[in-house]
């Protein structure tokens, strides 16, 4: 996906449609950062794509599957309770690993024992974005 395939209007689409989360997450995950094994954190604050805050963090080693330093992080940060967050885990190769949906699962026990709502999780790969849980 790239920004001229979104419509005119894509900031005010509502993130309720797994493929439009998807393609949001293809578009802010580059190949640079699925190189890197990084992790998105995008909060909605309101109905809408948002266009900011979003949070990449790089070389997370997804074979450690803890959610720990995650789960400190987001709940110390003041936009944490305000909305639901979509996540994405990423990596340089194909597909959504069992390691890398384990992490997400645990993510969203975690979080949502927080009382942060998880809008979708998925997975950024070499060959496209997979959906995890919507």
């Amino acid at each position: 996906m790239a920004y001229r395939d979104l419509p005119a209007n894509w900031t005010e689409l509502p993130l309720d449609d797994p493929v439009r989360c998807a393609d949001v997450v293809d578009l802010l995950l580059g190949f640079r950062d699925r190189a890197r094994n990084s992790l998105l954190l995008l909060p909605r604050t309101q109905a809408h794509v948002p266009l900011l805050p979003l949070v990449i963090i790089e070389d997370v080693p997804w074979n450690e599957n803890d959610v720990q330093p995650l789960l400190d992080m987001w709940a110390h940060l003041a936009n944490a309770s305000e909305g639901p967050l979509l996540i994405s885990t990423s990596h340089p190769g194909d597909g959504q690993p069992a390691q890398h949906r384990a992490w997400l699962d645990d993510a969203v026990a975690g979080l949502t024992g927080l009382g942060i709502p998880v809008l979708g999780t998925f997975t950024a790969a070499r060959d496209g974005v997979y959906r995890h849980s919507c």
